[in-house]
């Protein structure tokens, strides 16, 4: 089969990037252009249409704004019209079937036998988790062992698609289903990859993120749609979840979000409200808060925990906020637990503004002593760009920590401004700075915040419904 795309121009730019995805690339282009014949488009030889006439089974692209004078070019040239696809919209959905039909044909595939296929449903109930970036140490990796672990408590067989594998999670090696290194690098690759997912066929695949291994189990699910339940979960406000997400909705079988505004932000995407359910989870909380909090003439104690990185998390924007803070003359104490990219100039600017004395780093702290952490922490702060909804400040809440947070996805889900905590415009490092001061000029807001704080994810423990959202979309 020789595939080709009509038109070297914008639209075929678009629609090659969006191709490549796939590890699909046209033979050659097609175009009017004759000063454009010879020359290569990003890689692709441009050529005449003459050239369809040494061809056959061939399927043309038109990539170009004339869909309907080139479509009628290439049937007075004798295309056959199942042989031309509109391409001028760049659409994912409307490529689909193609793309099933090629990568069918392209992979080879034997079928289970009947037998074996009924025998697998009846009795092999597999989830596969989506950890594309390894056993790290972020939210999403907590979350999808949270997950993990409920769904075994419920008799599934829980697995994970893993890139980057990171050695020193040992205890994980067995569950992982295949390892590599990121980015799909062909087609043999490509068909290696499905192949170890074809052998835990019938299963679901729980997508957490918007790279490689969503593409491979949309392709997945094109092979198998009877046999591979796609979940896609978007954890934050990033672009590429909603665009990914929208473009391949009619694959998705269920998309879990995990705040209202990233519901209203895909739904204004046209992805079907149908497939989209909203997802909590359990934050330990103890039903009664216990615990103190600084008084006048005391230092005011900030808390964060996470990574500690530039990208999304703004720790160099925390390192503004310690700065300014110093400047105004703010008696404080800010513990940060984690461990990032970011962490050794961070202490190297720590060093260098000679706050060490103010400035705490404690590494990684452990589930079990993180309820302590928070406890002795009178806010915690969060400078990021984007968000889901943040389990270690539902965490910090839950101890009663007042929330001094940038706007992002999930923040409003919990934090009802200056109720319980203070929300500001993503960046707005003097905000951030203003709150944390105003809270520290009036320490009596503190426990009555704080106390706020704790009752919302009280209440959201005991409205939370996830393991029967997951019995729904599992079954």
């Amino acid at each position: 089969m020789h595939i080709i795309f009509f038109g070297a121009g914008r639209i075929g730019k678009r629609m090659l990037d969006l191709w490549k995805q796939f590890n699909i690339w046209p033979d050659f282009f097609l175009d009017n252009s004759e000063e454009l014949w010879g020359t290569f488009f990003h890689g692709i030889k441009v050529l005449p249409i003459e050239q369809l006439g040494k061809m056959s089974n061939i399927k043309i692209f038109i990539t170009c704004n004339q869909t309907e004078a080139i479509s009628a070019q290439l049937l007075n040239y004798g295309i056959k019209e199942q042989d031309i696809f509109e391409g001028n919209s760049v659409s994912v959905n409307s490529m689909i079937p193609f793309w099933g039909r090629y990568m069918y044909g392209k992979l080879h595939w034997e079928e289970p036998q009947n037998e074996v296929k009924r025998q697998k449903e009846k009795d092999h109930r597999c989830v596969l988790i989506d950890l594309q970036n390894g056993f790290a140490l972020g939210g999403v990796e907590e979350w999808s062992y949270k997950t993990a672990h409920v769904l075994l408590k419920k008799g599934y067989i829980v697995k994970y698609l893993v890139t980057d594998f990171f050695e020193y999670e040992d205890n994980k090696k067995e569950l992982v289903v295949f390892k590599y290194k990121s980015g799909l690098s062909g087609i043999e690759e490509l068909k290696n990859r499905l192949i170890e997912i074809k052998k835990q066929i019938p299963c679901s695949i729980i997508c957490n993120f918007h790279g490689d291994t969503f593409y491979l189990s949309c392709l997945a699910k094109l092979l198998w749609p009877q046999q591979v339940n796609l979940v896609a979960v978007i954890h934050n406000d990033e672009e590429a979840y909603y665009e990914r997400y929208s473009q391949m909705s009619m694959l998705i079988d269920h998309c879990l979000v995990i705040s209202s505004k990233i519901k209203n932000s895909i739904l204004k995407r046209g992805f079907p409200e149908t497939k989209i359910r909203m997802i909590n989870w359990t934050i330990p909380c103890d039903t009664n808060l216990n615990r103190l909090y600084s008084r006048e003439k005391a230092p005011v104690h900030i808390g964060y925990a996470g990574r500690i990185t530039v990208i999304q998390k703004r720790m160099d924007l925390l390192m503004k906020i310690a700065e300014k803070l110093n400047e105004m003359e703010i008696d404080f104490i800010l513990e940060i637990a984690g461990t990032g990219d970011y962490l050794q100039e961070f202490k190297n600017r720590v060093d260098e503004e000679h706050l060490k004395k103010k400035v705490k780093f404690l590494g990684r702290v452990s589930n079990e002593e993180i309820s302590t952490f928070w406890k002795r922490q009178d806010i915690v702060v969060s400078c990021s760009d984007f968000e889901g909804r943040s389990i270690s400040q539902a965490e910090a809440m839950a101890a009663g920590a007042v929330p001094v947070i940038t706007d992002t996805s999930g923040s409003r889900d919990y934090v009802q401004n200056g109720y319980n905590g203070y929300i500001v415009p993503v960046g707005a490092v003097d905000d951030l700075v203003e709150k944390i001061c105003f809270l520290y000029r009036h320490r009596e807001l503190l426990e009555l915040m704080g106390s706020r704080s704790h009752e919302v994810i009280m209440k959201q423990n005991l409205e939370n419904n996830t393991e029967m959202i997951w019995d729904e979309i599992l079954k």
